[in-house]
């Protein structure tokens, strides 16, 4: 059994792209999918990653900021009817094969009352991930 570390080549980043609505606000979430590190055992791919999630909202104002500790203090609201205007999708290349990540959400939580720099509401996302070898 032999376990390598590839280098790798980002051929494309699509952003995925999520509408919904919560109290008095219009938020956009959006999702990116940056690969790290591409790891290889035998004719076997995983990819490594890191996902990053930002919110925009059409009533942009101060709060309490968004960080882990405040989220535990504070009650977030489930979002139950987005609107998918695209999935996120990350395709890379390494040894003549192309490695298709995709991300499915599963949940997005919103923190109304918490803000990020931007002064949108802070939101929390879980996904399940697919990778597909070509």
């Amino acid at each position: 059994m032999s376990i390598s570390l590839l280098d790798f080549e980002t051929e494309s980043i699509k952003v995925g792209v999520y509408l919904s609505r919560t109290n008095d606000e219009n938020l956009k979430i959006r999702v990116f999918i940056i690969p790290t590190h591409l790891i290889k055992r035998d004719d076997h791919y995983s990819v490594m990653f890191n996902t990053i999630v930002t919110t925009d909202s059409d009533k942009i104002k101060p709060g309490e900021m968004c960080n882990p500790q405040n989220i535990l203090s504070h009650k977030g609201k489930v979002l139950e009817n987005m609107e998918v205007v695209s999935k996120p999708e990350t395709i890379i290349r390494a040894d003549d094969r192309r490695i298709i990540i995709s991300l499915e959400l599963t949940s997005v939580v919103v923190y109304p009352e918490l803000r990020d720099p931007s002064g949108s509401p802070c939101v929390v996302a879980s996904w399940i991930y697919f990778q597909d070898v070509k």
